[in-house]
């Protein structure tokens, strides 16, 4: 099922950005934990910090654009699947 292939590729990438943008802050002391609710936390901590150089709160900003981008087509590829797999036969929905 390509939406399958397709939403565990993007799940991929988000946790790849994720990790990215972690090990970037921590590099100047912004920490928060790991995973898709840490993005929150790791948000949050970026703003009580300590004002970052230009280029890493522009970095910053653009990888936390590109999770909450790949968070939304995960979503709706994740509604998509949970149709489809309503419409099949005998799938009981």
């Amino acid at each position: 099922m390509p939406c399958c292939l397709a939403r565990a590729l993007m799940v991929r990438q988000r946790t790849q950005t994720i990790n990215s943008l972690r090990g970037h802050l921590a590099e100047f002391g912004v920490v928060a934990p790991r995973g898709v609710a840490g993005v929150v936390k790791l948000r949050q901590a970026l703003t009580a910090a300590a004002p970052l150089p230009e280029q890493v709160a522009a970095l910053a900003e653009l990888l936390f654009t590109r999770i909450a981008s790949l968070s939304a087509q995960i979503t709706g590829l994740e509604q998509q699947i949970r149709v489809r797999g309503r419409q099949r036969p005998g799938s009981g929905g």
